[in-house]
């Protein structure tokens, strides 16, 4: 069986156990059968990250480097692509805000600028995740972090047993789905556990990171039109409604998790759940 072949099998007593010896097994072949594509899709990812970064420097200065590593800070550790509701679209009122001694509009970024950098770390994260899951899974605390969203997609595939059916539409929506469990990350775990293939996995977190990311930036040109984002209450505001909004979004996906998979499990083998 080619490296790119292999998949996890959706039905395994152990997946988090099968998943993890699948993917040590993949990263091991791709390394003795592909090594020009093992080191591209390990290294390529975080060295084109620095010469994209390196190419902003050049054009735009240090300060932009330094706020736009600030902001992915920020959206890697909590924001994620809600971050792009908050960009400030107008370049001439940032750079006069800067001059009035406006230092949190200074530091803004327009919702474009944030578009491109969520989907760029999207997608870095995407390719390391698909083609190299096996050395990342090795990690302490990142690895059981990682090998615990398999859960995630077994409740996906419970709650929706289609999703087997349509797993390129399926994995795209999954990706769209703006929770903790889900994104990129969570869709390169899920795509595995639907059995795809590396590549089809890729271009489908990629159009789900899209079309996700997209959604916010027009929510972002929408909040840009008609309130007035140079108010500090609408910062202070904003961030209160969209955390609230992810509380309780999360809540109410562990809710749903729990009841389907305490069903899936209370329902003999072979049998239909419980209605």
């Amino acid at each position: 069986m080619s490296p790119s072949s292999e998949h996890i099998p959706p039905g395994s007593a152990q997946p988090d156990a099968a998943l993890i010896a699948g993917e040590a097994r993949f990263d091991r072949e791709l390394r003795e059968r592909r090594p020009l594509l093992w080191a591209l899709t390990l290294a390529g990812p975080p060295l084109a990250t620095l010469a994209l970064l390196a190419w902003v420097w050049l054009v735009h200065g240090w300060d932009f480097v330094a706020k736009l590593a600030g902001f992915a800070v920020i959206t890697f550790f909590g924001a994620g692509r809600f971050i792009i509701l908050f960009g400030k679209a107008d370049h001439a009122a940032v750079d006069t805000a800067a001059a009035d001694g406006g230092l949190i509009e200074a530091l803004r970024m327009t919702p474009t600028q944030l578009f491109v950098m969520v989907t760029w770390m999207d997608m870095v994260a995407a390719v390391l995740l698909v083609f190299h899951a096996g050395f990342l899974l090795r990690i302490p605390k990142i690895g059981p972090a990682m090998a615990a969203l398999s859960e995630e997609g077994r409740f996906v595939m419970a709650r929706y047993p289609k999703v087997r059916r349509w797993t390129f539409v399926g994995l795209a929506t999954f990706v769209i789905v703006p929770l903790a469990a889900t994104g990129s990350v969570g869709g390169a775990i899920f795509g595995r556990l639907l059995g795809m293939g590396r590549g089809s996995t890729l271009v489908a977190i990629f159009i789900g990171s899209v079309v996700g990311n997209g959604i916010m930036l027009a929510g972002a040109g929408v909040l840009n039109r008609y309130i007035d984002t140079n108010n500090p209450v609408f910062l202070v505001g904003g961030i209160t409604v969209i955390v609230g909004l992810v509380i309780a979004l999360e809540r109410r996906y562990r809710k749903i998790k729990r009841s389907t998979l305490g069903r899936a499990s209370a329902t003999p083998s072979g049998g239909a759940p419980p209605r």
